[in-house]
């Protein structure tokens, strides 16, 4: 858990499920007649995997109440509503109630939520979306989720009413609407400074078109859902949760996910060094581990070992000065941007090319027997309970099984294929009869 305003580690919960030393021997003596020997047992949970989350949000509550200097009053986390329900008291006269906060400790105020990750939920559902409408990809929801983005970020301190105006105008605007739009940013309006070419215009889905109309009106279901009242005041706050998704790429550095640390104290003490060099430093840290270590010695530390951790200090904050600069938000959005542009030409030729992923595994189906021409056509279903399912072609008109239709590009019977056979026997024709044709001397 860490400070809002500080960006500091406030407190952290360990759990293991594992101990090392305790199943050694209870596999040595299954009878249970001997007790481990003494070590610092890393066994402190039993119950489920992910009830640890919620109950260490709620220990690290109750250990800033009981360092008598402070108390959690405001909770900004992702749309994990357990962890929400757990740090709550329990109701009075409520069955399903699931707070376990203690009732000497002061009630968390307000709960708020990540804006950056409420942005990736409201992509999520834009791509979930994007399966099943017909005539939306996957730059509609790319765009849709910058949109959202730069609106949640850029007025998220301001009154509510602006702030629902930019989410409205952040959505309307991929439509060519741009009533709500700011003259600042956007070129389409009457008043804006800069104007547009109508190439850019072009790219936007006009509401003329009825397939953009349709878009407009499925995807506006959700985009109200999620700029509801409830919903836009718990964005409009100036904290963020990225310092708690830093310190996880910091932990996987320092215990990598494929080795096993669990079972003893390892990762615990790993974990302790990390958080300690985040919240002092390098230097400062590797100054009060050998104090720890030797507190009897009147050595200090080394020189090289001083060096090398000025060193990581001093790299440490250029990095963060340099992401914050305007240049490098930049460069960072356009990479983003090839990148996908990339990704998307990738997948668009090995789906050409038959190299994508598919579903299932094809099973080549026995030939069925030719119907006679005469013979009425009716449609062959089979029964599937009470309800019937029409039976799925195995093979083309042509009796080839590797397509089904005959708009396929190699099928024989396509029309085009046939055009281009008649256009060549009749250019053989004509080069026959030009060659038997005779000459004058043999006149």
């Amino acid at each position: 858990m860490c400070g809002g305003l500080t960006k500091k580690v406030v407190a952290f919960k360990y759990f293991s499920k594992l101990c090392r030393t305790c199943h050694d021997n209870n596999k040595k003596y299954p009878e249970g007649n001997h007790l481990p020997p003494t070590h610092r047992c890393a066994k402190n949970w039993t119950e489920s995997s992910k009830s640890m989350e919620p109950e260490g949000i709620l220990d690290c509550v109750k250990q800033v109440w009981n360092s008598g200097i402070a108390w959690i009053d405001t909770f900004v986390s992702d749309d994990d509503s357990t962890s929400r329900a757990v740090i709550k008291h329990k109701a009075d006269n409520t069955l399903k109630s699931t707070g376990r906060l203690p009732d000497h400790i002061h009630k968390v105020t307000r709960i708020l939520v990540d804006p950056s990750h409420r942005r990736r939920v409201y992509g999520t559902q834009l791509y979930k979306a994007e399966k099943h409408i017909k005539g939306m990809n996957k730059t509609d929801c790319e765009c849709l989720m910058r949109n959202f983005g730069y609106a949640v970020k850029q007025n998220r301190s301001k009154s509510e009413e602006e702030f629902a105006k930019a989410l409205k105008a952040a959505f309307d605007h991929h439509f060519d609407m741009h009533g709500n739009c700011n003259p600042s940013w956007c070129n389409f309006r009457m008043d804006s400074r800069r104007k547009s070419p109508d190439s850019i215009r072009s790219k936007f889905r006009s509401l003329k078109n009825p397939i953009n109309k349709k878009i407009y009106d499925e995807l506006k279901v959700n985009h109200d859902n999620y700029t509801s009242r409830e919903n836009l005041l718990m964005m409009m706050h100036p904290f963020d949760s990225q310092k708690n998704e830093a310190l996880n790429r910091a932990f996987t550095k320092h215990s990598p996910k494929n080795i096993v640390f669990s079972k003893t104290y390892s990762l615990f003490d790993r974990h302790s060094l990390v958080v300690i060099i985040d919240s002092v430093g390098y230097e400062l840290a590797m100054k009060r581990i050998f104090a720890m270590l030797f507190p009897l010695s009147t050595c200090n530390t080394d020189a090289v070992t001083i060096q090398w951790a000025k060193r990581e200090d001093k790299f440490k904050l250029y990095n963060l000065l340099r992401q914050r600069t305007k240049i490098q938000k930049i460069r960072r959005t356009a990479s983003k941007k090839i990148r996908l542009m990339q990704l998307r030409l990738h997948n668009s030729l090995a789906k050409k090319k038959g190299d994508d992923y598919g579903h299932g595994i094809a099973i080549a189906a026995p030939q069925q027997p030719k119907r006679k021409r005469n013979a009425k056509r009716s449609v062959v279903t089979a029964n599937v309970g009470e309800r019937k399912q029409r039976r799925v072609p195995t093979q083309c008109k042509c009796t080839r099984t590797d397509h089904l239709r005959i708009s396929f590009n190699n099928c024989p019977l396509n029309p085009k294929n046939i055009a281009i056979r008649l256009a060549a026997e009749a250019a053989a024709n004509r080069n026959e009869s030009v060659s038997v044709q005779p000459t004058n001397n043999e006149l």
